[in-house]
């Protein structure tokens, strides 16, 4: 039997997984793996077949530049789904 390409490593131990192609972040949020930080024009075919949702209302307008904020010490997690 072939081993698995991650080498039987759990989900758990790819959390923090950063990507350089928004494609690629895409894909993973799709797939249920995270959430993708994205301009809007690149993740609307997905939005439109309701392969990815936009979790918390309006999407921000940016122009390109944004920060994502983690409160380590909060512990409940909500799912979006």
């Amino acid at each position: 039997m072939t081993p698995p390409a991650n080498g039987g490593k759990s989900l758990e131990d790819y959390r923090h997984i950063p990507f350089n192609l928004d494609e690629l972040a895409l894909d993973a949020a799709a797939r249920g793996l995270g959430v993708a930080m994205t301009d809007l024009t690149l993740a609307q075919e997905s939005l439109d077949r309701g392969v990815l949702v936009v979790p918390f209302g309006q999407p921000l307008k940016t122009r390109g530049i944004y920060r994502c904020a983690h409160n380590r010490r909060r512990r409940a997690i909500r799912r979006v789904g």
